[in-house]
């Protein structure tokens, strides 16, 4: 009989912010290695108005809500398919 993995979805505010850096990034991998499967993901764009890879995205504050509104809805909308969040 195989175990199910649990699924976890970690919400950091931004990819490269001290609070992600220090209390998601550092878990993932080992969580990873307990057997979790482990999701992160980040509104777009973060906290600090950039993109997964570290670049400014210049657009207006209202498109820029906007964007986090939508990337938000789509995380709570796949929510329910894992074990914590």
């Amino acid at each position: 009989m195989s175990k199910l993995k649990k699924r976890l979805l970690l919400l950091p505010g931004a990819y490269n912010s001290p609070a992600a850096r220090f209390r998601i990034w550092q878990f993932a991998n080992p969580l990873q290695e307990l057997g979790y499967d482990v999701t992160i993901r980040v509104p777009f764009p973060d906290r600090e108005n950039k993109d997964r890879y570290g670049n400014t995205v210049s657009t207006s504050s209202r498109i820029r809500s906007l964007l986090r509104v939508l990337t938000a809805c789509w995380i709570i909308r796949d929510a329910h398919k894992f074990f914590a969040v």
